[in-house]
């Protein structure tokens, strides 16, 4: 994954098997999502009160899913 905070790039990497030659069995995965996400859309200050504004769900349960793994 990589993020500056609000962008996400996600991808994540399940080790299964250190043996790379085989052709059956157990198999290593790999996953990512094409496009950067915003995981919300406004997150300031106005007046001295903190804003935060449009949390996308589905990129949080996305990264929640990876940190899971």
């Amino acid at each position: 994954m990589i993020t500056d905070g609000r962008r996400f790039h996600l991808s994540a990497f399940q080790l299964n098997t250190l043996n790379l030659d085989g052709g059956k069995g157990v198999k290593n995965i790999f996953w990512h999502h094409k496009e950067i996400v915003d995981l919300y859309d406004k997150c300031k200050m106005e007046r001295a009160l903190p804003i935060f504004d449009g949390l996308d769900m589905d990129v949080f349960s996305k990264l929640k899913a990876i940190y899971l793994l």
